[in-house]
């Protein structure tokens, strides 16, 4: 009995020592086993989920108008403003951040325009999305600002602000750039994600960001990188890219997506010092 009670003490300080070199607290961000192989908690699980949505809705919402963008950006001085709202519209319910192009009306004062989603779909992941945004144009440099309040999107409702700049030229490119301010609710509770200047990419199949971003709820936050987030056309989660991250509750960790990701779940999540491991941490994508 002696002999089993040492082995048992044993056995759960080094389970102590794994969490805290993983990082660890008191009050969760990282699990680990006597085998050596770190997870996450479940609070520093949903984080990552809250993090990973508000990533994939602010930019649903903004790159799908980077290459109308390219356009406004190249037309000539003097351009009509009726020839910039039809790129912005292109951009926005043609090319495009929602679908189908039906689901989108239009009101334009100038180089602005509310417009009202009823039956839409953000086409860069797939997700049903209803409400009300202002869509405002800038032409040089060129910038698309859209802003909402109550806007519908899955089961969340968001607000704030999106806007994607273009500033690049015909013979200088440079790709375009999201700074996000947006609030939504998710997990219960009320989120706050902002970035600046985020690099944007987008291909026929794909849109993908990179850069420093801040999730904020409550009195917590948590920083991250987002290094080749990427996104297929439909899909809810990144089939690739990385998410480095840290914050109260969630420890030093880099979360890498698989293109299984959006059909089963699952990432590899890496906590210094241990190796990453495999691990369903989302639900798939319908």
């Amino acid at each position: 009995m002696h002999l089993r009670l040492v082995s048992r003490r044993r056995g759960v300080k080094l389970v102590a020592l794994i969490a805290a070199l993983a990082g660890c607290s008191s009050t969760g961000g990282a699990t680990a086993d006597a085998g050596g192989e770190a997870g996450l908690s479940p609070s520093a699980v949903q984080t990552v989920d809250d993090l990973t949505l508000g990533l994939a809705v602010a930019t649903a919402l903004s790159a799908p108008l980077a290459p109308d963008g390219a356009l406004v950006q190249t037309d000539p001085p003097g351009t009509s403003d009726a020839t910039t709202q039809g790129h912005a519209a292109h951009g926005f319910s043609g090319s495009s951040v929602v679908t189908p192009q039906s689901c989108a009306k239009y009101s334009w004062s100038k180089l602005t325009a509310t417009v009202t989603l009823t039956g839409c779909t953000l086409e860069a992941n797939g997700m049903p999305v209803s409400g009300t945004v202002s869509l405002g144009v800038t032409a040089r440099p060129t910038a698309f600002t859209v802003t909402f309040t109550g806007l519908t999107v899955g089961t969340s409702t968001f607000g704030g602000h999106v806007a994607i700049t273009i500033s690049g030229t015909k013979a200088m490119p440079s790709p375009p750039t999201l700074d996000v301010d947006v609030t939504y609710a998710s997990g219960g509770k009320s989120e706050q994600l902002t970035a600046t200047g985020l690099t944007v990419t987008t291909t026929a199949t794909s849109i993908a960001i990179s850069g420093d971003a801040k999730l904020t709820s409550g009195g917590t936050s948590t920083s991250l990188t987002a290094t080749g987030l990427t996104w297929q056309t439909g899909q809810c989660l990144p089939s690739s890219g990385t998410v480095k991250m840290s914050g109260s509750t969630v420890p030093t960790s880099t979360i890498t997506f698989l293109a299984t990701t959006p059909m089963d779940g699952k990432v590899t999540v890496q906590i210094p010092p241990l190796p990453a491991t495999t691990q369903k941490l989302f639900t798939p994508c319908p």
